[in-house]
């Protein structure tokens, strides 16, 4: 993200106009790693004021996602609507594919 989120002009302008940029070492900072510790890193993390979470996203974001992630934020600086809802994921219940997921996916991949 530092490559390539962090160095769009346009990121860098909605961040600049509207928040205050801060990036923590988690190594550093004991507090921080057990507070997101089953969150996985990078995360990127919009407080609000008062110290609670509006935006909490996992992993790599795009300099779009990224632009998309704060730009709501930043309109209403509250958790909700404005606010895109996490995907949840859940584990396969079998590493094979039920025959009417197979032939979904043949259909779609040939």
């Amino acid at each position: 993200m530092d490559e390539t989120t962090y160095q769009d002009q346009r990121v860098r302008q909605l961040i600049g106009q509207q928040y205050i940029a801060v990036r923590v070492d988690q190594d550093a900072d004991p507090a921080l790693a057990a507070r997101y510790q089953d969150y996985g890193w990078p995360a990127t993390v919009v407080l609000a004021a008062d110290g609670s979470e509006i935006v909490k996203r996992r992993g790599y974001l795009s300099p779009e996602a990224m632009r998309r992630c704060v730009r709501p934020s930043s309109k209403d600086p509250s958790p909700g609507p404005s606010v895109v809802a996490e995907e949840k994921s859940a584990a396969a219940s079998s590493a094979f594919l039920d025959p009417v997921a197979r032939t979904a996916l043949m259909a779609t991949l040939f």
